[in-house]
């Protein structure tokens, strides 16, 4: 199933696009999408998305369809589902 993913800020200056379409199996949920986009991507962006355990990374703001979903929590997407992934702005 195709799926929009749309990066924000670091994420999207390592993903080198700002939005994509990307192909995921049927009954695929957010973090297996997350890990196949860090693969297809290369390492920049698989350091902003996954820890060293290859788990989404707990700092990053992930959303479907505008509502935001928490990292760890099970969230299977469906066909023309839109994934926001975006890390966090510090500084001063």
């Amino acid at each position: 199933m195709t799926v929009t993913v749309s990066y924000s800020g670091q994420v999207r200056a390592a993903a080198g696009v700002s939005d994509e379409k990307f192909e995921v199996p049927d009954g695929c949920a957010l973090d297996q999408a997350v890990a196949r986009l860090a693969a297809a991507r290369g390492a920049a962006l698989k350091s902003l998305l996954l820890d060293a355990a290859g788990r989404v990374q707990p700092a990053l703001l992930l959303f479907v369809n505008d509502e935001q979903v928490m990292t760890g929590e099970a969230r299977m997407l469906m066909p023309g589902d839109r994934i926001l992934l975006m890390a966090p702005i510090s500084g001063g």
